[in-house]
């Protein structure tokens, strides 16, 4: 995606990225990249991850209890604070919204 970044800048273009890579491309230009975020927040831009067990029944080697504890702790306030306070060279890197 970084690659990707650089190519737009070469060709005065557009992309979308993730904040993650855009936040690394920022930094390797010093703080001040050719290219500027234009839109950002849109719920059309949302990159959401999740978490759900698999059905036992469908895959037998599959750790039901394991993925519940997971799924509890990742959904539970202490994650969620983690994951808010998480950042990339001082920026908020994801933005969690779990609801139990």
């Amino acid at each position: 995606m970084l690659a990707t970044i650089g190519i737009a800048a070469e060709r005065t273009g557009y992309t979308l990225t993730d904040r993650g890579t855009y936040i690394k491309y920022e930094t390797n230009a010093g703080g001040n990249p050719p290219l500027k975020i234009l839109a950002e927040g849109d719920k059309a831009l949302l990159n959401q991850y999740s978490v759900i067990a698999i059905n036992p029944a469908h895959c037998p080697k599959a750790k039901l209890a394991l993925a519940n504890e997971f799924i509890k702790w990742i959904t539970s306030p202490n994650a969620q604070q983690i994951i808010k306070d998480y950042r990339l060279s001082g920026k908020p890197l994801f933005t969690p919204n779990a609801k139990r």
